[in-house]
């Protein structure tokens, strides 16, 4: 399977990061942060940071942001093009959490929670790093979008484009081709994502489906949790 260390693969996941009119800034971007509110000297771990142009804007208010990535490729973009005083990245698999001997206030993720296919260890982790009262923000691809088994369940109905929900309930391992790859993810119902956050500890403060097109009026792409440490 392809992974961010691809040259063509990096470039064009690059591009969609620095294109302030791609799909995922114009839809989530400020949500996120938003969401997140005031991160006035916190403690900030970055789950997944890529790039660290989430890392690098938190840090600009945090106390300290610390960014890890599995892909040497983007932590190198990273450090020579994200940096600042308070931040700390590193090469790191977010299924290895424990190796972290750090705790923080928040913990915030974009788009990588569909990567990680043990959900109940990785909020179990997060909760174990996270500070008294603190908070949990991520973005993942909507479960509406990752039920499908194959590329697309679109069709076009009455000159109209329809979505279907077939395999809603196959929770299985699942393939799209993007950013000139193709990449395994996991796709998990609502039921899964709450009752696990609950099961794990968490009081879930929100939950929002985000859309800029009536395309994603109909299907929405992403979805935004919030949630905190009791």
């Amino acid at each position: 399977m392809s992974s961010y260390d691809d040259e063509k693969v990096f470039e064009e996941y690059l591009n969609s990061r620095i294109d302030s009119d791609s799909p995922h800034n114009k839809t989530i971007r400020q949500l996120l942060l938003d969401t997140v509110g005031d991160y006035t000297d916190k403690t900030i771990l970055d789950l997944g940071c890529g790039i660290g142009c989430f890392t690098c804007e938190l840090a600009s208010k945090a106390k300290k942001v610390v960014g890890i990535d599995i892909s040497q490729k983007v932590i190198d973009y990273a450090i020579k093009n994200n940096s600042k005083e308070n931040i700390q990245y590193f090469v790191q698999n977010i299924e290895n959490l424990n190796e972290i001997n750090e705790s923080f206030d928040i913990v915030f993720s974009d788009m990588v929670f569909n990567y990680i296919e043990n959900y109940d260890k990785l909020l179990n982790d997060i909760y174990n790093h996270l500070n008294e009262n603190g908070l949990l923000v991520f973005s993942q691809v909507h479960p509406i979008s990752t039920a499908s088994l194959g590329e697309s369940s679109w069709v076009n109905e009455d000159n109209k484009l329809k979505f279907q929900l077939d395999n809603y309930g196959n929770l299985s391992k699942r393939s799209r081709t993007y950013f000139n790859g193709t990449f395994d993810f996991y796709h998990r119902r609502f039921e899964e994502l709450i009752n696990g956050a609950i099961k794990h500890g968490f009081i879930i403060e929100g939950l929002y489906e985000p859309y800029i097109t009536d395309k994603e009026f109909n299907r929405p792409s992403f979805l935004v949790m919030k949630m905190r440490k009791k």
